[in-house]
């Protein structure tokens, strides 16, 4: 682009035009030229077609081309390194609360570290991306299958087999009757909660408490008139029965012993109940023990017409509860216990009832603070 030249255009000598900023490759700077007093000057100088050079700035003096072409380079770099660092930070973020044990900052800081060229962190960053979106599948899937959206057929199968171990079978012995002559008792289900207390339902083990307390010498002397044995057949020695306040709810609990040589079985936990999710209970049906028998929750805080359950409110289910299922555990699909089987609505067919899992907490706090009450009485 070509300008009025100005006074400070001309050279001072020779009041000639005077070229500011040529390049002068013999001395490798830049330099105001004369032709007039320099005319051979001009093979050393670089002088752009039709273009009168501006005046020189302090840019032009500190940078050449190179320099600038260099620089930009680098500014380049730095922005894409920077934009590249916070697209990365952001998929981290997005993912990291279903990173199970910190597999995604596992990754990340195993990238920071091995990787350092740019173009390796990038297909880094890829297969990160990749094996991300891998993790999210399979914990949704998982997370579907605890809520019941994903039935796993192998799912039930490692629960129940999981399980068996801590539900027992409960059995009352009431001697003998005097004119038949036929063994009078019966037989329900329980759950252990507590490495010795085992949950069940009070009608259960409730003549078993008129018993107790009626002559509580004798049952000292010849033991409780029942049995509870595991799945492996072995017989544990009951120490205590308990049994809830029936007007509230159809809850009893025993405490019972076992030999110094045996493992005990692992206590189950409670969990939370939400209508419509799949369960399933193990028992000893008609005798037959362990038996599993799976279904839904059908409704929560169902409240019993006839008050034989008592008057807390129960879980209704489509599992199937029959005689000998009484004090059974209901499990959900997380292993936890939501609620203990109480019974049933006879001829209907898919109308089983549960104490929930508050409740049955309930009771065993209560039972816990009368054991402490009757300690410090005994001192």
């Amino acid at each position: 682009m070509v300008r009025t030249p100005t006074k400070e255009d001309y050279c001072p000598k020779c009041n000639g035009i005077l070229f500011r900023g040529i390049w002068n490759s013999k001395i490798g700077k830049v330099v105001d030229w004369c032709p007039t007093c320099n005319p051979d000057g001009i093979k050393d100088c670089v002088i752009h077609e039709g273009e009168m050079m501006k005046p020189r700035t302090s840019m032009w003096r500190k940078f050449n081309l190179l320099q600038l072409l260099m620089v930009s380079c680098f500014i380049i770099v730095v922005v894409w390194v920077c934009l590249l660092q916070q697209k990365v930070d952001k998929l981290i973020a997005d993912q990291m609360f279903i990173a199970d044990g910190g597999i995604v900052e596992q990754m990340r800081t195993v990238a920071e570290t091995t990787f350092k060229s740019i173009g390796d962190l990038r297909d880094f960053t890829i297969q990160q991306h990749n094996a991300t979106l891998q993790l999210i599948r399979l914990n949704r899937e998982a997370i579907d299958i605890v809520n019941n959206k994903i039935v796993d057929p192998n799912l039930l199968p490692k629960l129940a087999k999981k399980i068996t171990p801590s539900v027992v079978k409960i059995e009352v012995h009431l001697g003998f009757d005097e004119w038949t002559g036929e063994e009078m008792g019966w037989s329900g289900s329980g759950v252990f909660v507590a490495p010795d207390l085992i949950l069940t339902v009070g009608h259960v083990v409730d003549r078993v408490m008129i018993e107790q307390n009626a002559d509580p010498e004798y049952i000292w002397k010849v033991g409780l008139p029942v049995v509870v044995k595991l799945v492996d057949g072995m017989e544990l020695k009951v120490v205590d029965v308990y049994q809830a306040d029936h007007n509230l709810t159809d809850l009893g609990l025993l405490r019972v012993e076992f030999p110094n040589d045996v493992n005990k079985p692992t206590p189950l936990t409670f969990g939370k109940v939400n209508v419509g999710e799949q369960v399933f209970a193990i028992g000893e049906p008609y005798g037959l023990f362990p038996s599993v028998t799976s279904g839904i929750v059908s409704a929560i805080d169902v409240n019993d017409p006839e008050d034989f359950f008592g008057k807390a409110n129960l879980l209704q289910t489509d599992c199937p509860i029959n005689p000998g299922n009484s004090g059974c555990p209901l499990i959900n699909m997380g292993g936890e216990i939501i609620g203990i089987c109480v019974g049933a609505i006879r001829p209907a067919d898919g109308i089983g009832f549960c104490v929930p899992a508050d409740i049955c907490k309930w009771v065993i706090e209560l039972y816990n603070a009368e054991c402490v009450f009757k300690r410090e009485c005994e001192k």
